[in-house]
């Protein structure tokens, strides 16, 4: 099990490596369906959220932190494994062998073990965090709970800890923004589809997660201005 976990971890280190993960950024979402459903904002922000996730993870594993592109994707199969339990005992557990459930299958456990692999075998030392690299986080998280729920603003606040703990703050903000591109698009569908029905409380949120976009988008800017990665 050792030599197989550590062949992972030299592959995800190569060209090869690298490939596959752009792939599995891609791979995320069922392109076929998008395309039934016509060229509209929703589509749209559908497609720049993919490409800024995938922009992220290629930065990551760009910028030698393999270790961290491979868990924001497994945080992205991470449901492949109940779909394919579920279809298996299911009234119709062929549905548990489709090539796409299989490929979701093999991707959830590629990306966990290769991540399993930099935490055994490479030992990776947490940085120090400070508040001010924090501050932008601790905002997306909030906008982060209006936008999406308690469930998934877990997840979020823990991969970006692990980010923040073993890899940059540019790979943070990145993986932040990428997660509000369509909350953006989705709200800009709104209020061009029904303005006047929009209340306090939407513009409220609207406004919120619009502040917290610049905000970040600025710290973004600032941190490739200093050089950092």
């Amino acid at each position: 099990m050792k030599q197989f976990l550590l062949s992972l971890k030299d592959f995800s280190k190569s060209v090869g490596g690298l490939v596959v993960v752009l792939i599995l950024a891609l791979w995320q979402i069922d392109i076929f369906n998008i395309f039934g459903l016509g060229f509209n904002l929703f589509t749209v922000g559908i497609w720049l959220s993919v490409v800024a996730m995938t922009f992220t993870i290629f930065w990551a594993q760009y910028k030698g932190k393999p270790l961290i592109s491979h868990f924001i994707l497994f945080t992205l199969y991470i449901g492949a494994l109940s779909a394919f339990i579920n279809s298996l005992f299911s009234s119709s557990p062929i549905n548990a062998f489709t090539p796409e459930t299989i490929v979701n299958l093999l991707a959830m456990l590629y990306t966990l073990f290769v991540s399993v692999s930099f935490v055994l075998y490479e030992k990776p030392k947490p940085t120090k965090l400070s508040f001010k690299d924090s501050l932008p986080l601790l905002a997306f998280v909030l906008v982060s709970y209006l936008a999406f729920g308690y469930t998934t603003t877990i997840i979020y606040s823990l991969v970006l800890l692990l980010i923040l703990f073993f890899g940059t703050k540019i790979i943070a903000l990145l993986y932040a923004l990428s997660n509000l591109v369509f909350p953006i698009i989705n709200l800009i569908d709104d209020l061009t589809a029904n303005i006047s029905g929009i209340t306090l409380n939407e513009w409220f949120h609207a406004l919120l997660i619009v502040g917290v976009t610049a905000y970040l988008s600025y710290e973004l800017v600032l941190s490739f201005k200093k050089g950092q990665s």
